[in-house]
């Protein structure tokens, strides 16, 4: 029996063609892999910015902007938020030395009420430390067991520093030369030299008049540095 020749294996007529058409299906699949990747990477910056917005405007509805009514027709004016000065140096030099004034002018009958009166001015601390200030200066025992009453006169105060604490609030430390006078009804003492050391702090106006409180009072003898 008379075998049947076997075929020739079939050679590629246009192997150019082939290549070529080889090289432009890779040429589709790295430029539709760079396309992929470009989309891809626009929509991750998208997302990350839809998600920063979305925690601020979250943030901003949690914390709005505090306000009161500040005219008879309902006007609307933004409180400023504590870490905002609002005054001048010259402002709270002033105002301490008013606080000053107020705090150490007592008498021997109505001492305690005149202390108590000052609360408001001071945060918890702060009224702590002037309370202690008295003690410590040994202005309240004369008051209390020599029945004498007090008076002070403040020289010209200075901004020794002043800046943003650690809870936000912004702060000046001042200094003051301080004479305070103890007079009784029948002797009255030297007059005594202090420097005072008032720690003030913007408030929340809402609670603290003028929007502001002192949180530390210290009284040190004048040849004391």
């Amino acid at each position: 029996m008379k075998k049947k020749p076997v075929p020739p294996p079939a050679t590629d007529e246009s192997p150019y063609e082939n290549a070529m058409a080889q090289h432009q299906h890779a040429q589709l699949n790295v430029s539709f892999t760079r396309k992929s990747l470009q989309t891809n990477v626009w929509q991750s910056v998208a997302i990350v910015l839809l998600v920063c917005s979305t925690i601020l405007f979250a943030w901003k509805a949690a914390n709005p902007p505090q306000s009161v009514i500040a005219s008879d027709n309902g006007r609307i004016i933004p409180i400023p938020t504590i870490n905002d000065p609002v005054y001048s140096d010259a402002d709270i030099i002033d105002y301490g030395a008013r606080h000053i004034r107020e705090d150490f002018t007592l008498d021997f009958v109505h001492y305690r009420e005149q202390i108590n009166a000052r609360r408001d001015g001071f945060s918890t601390e702060g009224f702590t430390s002037y309370y202690n200030a008295l003690v410590n200066s040994n202005i309240l025992p004369n008051i209390r067991d020599k029945k004498m009453n007090l008076s002070s006169l403040t020289s010209t105060g200075v901004v020794n520093s002043k800046g943003v604490l650690d809870n936000g609030a912004y702060a000046w430390r001042l200094q003051y030369p301080v004479t305070f006078r103890l007079t009784g009804q029948t002797s009255s003492l030297p007059p005594q030299n202090f420097t005072l050391i008032m720690l003030v702090t913007r408030a929340d106006p809402r609670l603290k008049k003028d929007g502001l409180e002192v949180i530390q009072v210290i009284t040190r003898e004048a040849a004391e540095q």
